[in-house]
């Protein structure tokens, strides 16, 4: 016979003990595992006794733990019914799928082959992770919350841009004192037309601009 060696407690329980003191909660708890261990004793015990003043919060705290010990032993004779079959049923999540193999040949797991699948799973995730960097980096800076359309128009860029080439963006707004989305999203569009796709083409023709620029001219003043 299987034995729970746990009990379980809801918050909704609460209602029915509130109203009792410390004393009469010790008497409580000690009556509810002792009527416990009787239950999963196989020897008859003396019956439980219990006080006028306990025995409302009693039934009630018992009769749940009665209800969670049918369910476990309803689902211990599931498992151990699905063991003799030779595993759980088709289509329950606990199921495991064995892998086919051609006849006469045992196929041992390729243990690097799942270290390869985990190790791209990881990769996989921190480049989504990575691709959200974007947003604190604007936050910090910008000292606002995206969200909305600036939210949806920023998604938009990162499907163009990097988060290195995006933050340089931002860099630019903080370098000319001026730190507003419409702004960053001013530098970023003219990018997009200009077509320069990565930092290198950005800042090479950064320096073709500038070198194009026209000097500004000196002015001497002179004094009368």
């Amino acid at each position: 016979m299987e034995r729970k060696d746990s009990l379980v407690f809801y918050l909704s329980q609460y209602e029915a003990i509130k109203s009792l003191n410390n004393e009469q909660l010790g008497r409580l708890f000690r009556a509810i595992f002792e009527k416990q261990l009787q239950n999963n004793s196989k020897t008859t015990e003396k019956e439980v006794v219990l006080e006028d003043d306990i025995i409302i919060a009693f039934n009630f705290i018992n009769n749940q733990l009665l209800v969670d010990n049918e369910k476990y032993l309803k689902r211990c004779e599931t498992n151990r019914n699905n063991g003799k079959k030779g595993g759980a049923p088709k289509g329950n999540k606990n199921a495991q799928k064995q892998p086919k193999q051609p006849n006469g040949v045992k196929n041992k797991p390729n243990d690097n082959e799942n270290e390869n699948d985990n190790e791209n799973d990881i990769k996989e995730k921190q480049e989504k992770e990575k691709k959200y960097e974007i947003f604190s980096y604007i936050e910090n800076n910008f000292g606002v919350v995206i969200g909305g359309t600036n939210y949806e128009k920023i998604k938009e860029y990162l499907k163009i841009y990097n988060d290195e080439v995006l933050c340089y963006a931002i860099d630019l707004c903080v370098l000319n004192d001026v730190t507003t989305l419409s702004y960053f999203c001013g530098i970023v569009e003219n990018w997009i037309s200009l077509k320069l796709t990565t930092l290198k083409e950005i800042k090479s023709n950064e320096k073709k601009f500038k070198s194009n620029s026209p000097k500004e001219e000196k002015i001497e003043r002179r004094t009368f």
